[in-house]
């Protein structure tokens, strides 16, 4: 937005500030102006005004919450009577399979999905997609899997990890290659998808690079003795994620092998540090840690 564009001096767009009235005062004024000559900066504006604004931000998302909770609640077969407080009290004595099933509708019913810092990332088989168009397509068909079937059905197929069983019993197919691998292991996961999901989240997300401890025990983490080596080390993995021919079972298959350098130098360029930091104790006779519990 221009201010001169419109006559409105710096001097008087920081008096707004300083009073607090700038967005309400931003707004007034490109309404004076005929809609077709606003241009383009308005509509965004309008969209993203919490940043001039952050507590009508709060606010806007505390009703923005509710709404998503209430949505899902109906959806679900919940009484159009009850309260978002009363819901979320409800929702905290569910089971806990029930409960990550509810999440996941609110955010189904609003046309999102679990990013890679979301808790129902992994679960729900989010993990298993190469890219984000790949994230788009299974949270499509999630979205329709919902219109086809109960609540109660969609969470029983969850918790007996037949999800995939429920696609196909309602017509509906998800070609995903590395799916299968996940749904199937509801709750004993492969160590590799959270590794999948520690190393592409961003510093800002975790940012004190937070993991579970059998990341550091199966790929090398122990190894490092500063924050320099953890980073190299998930700049690695992360760009080996980010390869469309990337086989993460066949990752997870080298480091239970105590192979991961091989295997990795097999694909890319690595160098001798590399080499140290990504030794584990692997293989062990009689013992195999291939699938682990994410907890």
């Amino acid at each position: 937005m221009n201010p001169g564009r419109i006559g409105i001096p710096p001097k008087t767009i920081n008096d707004w500030r300083v009073r607090g009235v700038l967005v309400e005062e931003i707004k007034a004024a490109y309404y004076k102006i005929p809609a077709e000559l606003r241009g383009g900066y308005f509509p965004w504006f309008l969209q993203n005004q919490h940043i001039l604004n952050p507590s009508a931000a709060e606010t806007q998302s505390n009703v923005e919450g509710d709404a998503m909770v209430l949505r899902a609640w109906r959806f679900t077969g919940g009484a159009e009577t009850d309260s978002p407080a009363d819901i979320r009290a409800r929702i905290t004595s569910m089971p806990q399979d029930r409960q990550s099933c509810y999440l996941f509708y609110v955010m189904l019913l609003s046309k999102v999905h679990p990013a890679p810092f979301d808790g129902l990332w992994i679960p729900f088989g989010f993990c298993s997609c190469a890219c984000k168009e790949e994230e788009m397509y299974l949270g499509g068909r999630y979205q329709v899997l919902i219109t086809k079937c109960t609540f109660d059905e969609f969470c029983d197929a969850f918790r007996s990890a037949r999800i995939l069983d429920l696609f196909r019993k309602n017509g509906i197919n998800v070609d995903l290659r590395y799916l299968a691998d996940v749904l199937q292991h509801h709750r004993i996961r492969k160590s590799v998808w959270v590794l999948k999901q520690f190393v592409i989240q961003t510093n800002k997300q975790n940012p004190e690079s937070r993991m579970e401890n059998f990341i550091a025990f199966d790929y090398g983490f122990m190894n490092c003795r500063k924050d320099a080596e953890i980073q190299a080390l998930k700049k690695v993995y992360r760009s080996f994620f980010e390869r469309h021919d990337a086989n993460p079972l066949a990752l997870h298959d080298a480091a239970i092998r105590g192979n991961i350098f091989g295997y990795l130098g097999s694909l890319m360029k690595l160098n001798r540090k590399h080499k140290g930091l990504m030794k584990n104790p692997y293989p062990l006779p009689g013992l195999y840690l291939s699938e682990i519990t994410g907890k």
